[in-house]
């Protein structure tokens, strides 16, 4: 998972951290602990960030699936 990617979809997106936390259903504290890499996303919470930030297949393969 690349953090930084994620980080700027979620900018990109205008919405606060925060928001897309809870629009996606994702708990604050596994959501941190996720984007900080120490646990991977399971799959139903990536397709919920790809709704939540609208993300392109490029942009979901540059923030889940490389380094």
């Amino acid at each position: 998972m690349n953090q930084k990617e994620l980080e700027i979809a979620i900018l990109r997106s205008g919405k606060k951290k925060d928001d897309v936390i809870k629009e996606s259903g994702i708990s604050k504290k596994s959501f941190y602990a996720k984007i900080k890499g120490k646990v991977e996303f399971k799959q139903s919470e990536m397709a919920a960030l790809v709704s939540v930030l609208g993300l392109s297949k490029d942009d979901i393969i540059r923030i889940f699936f490389t380094d």
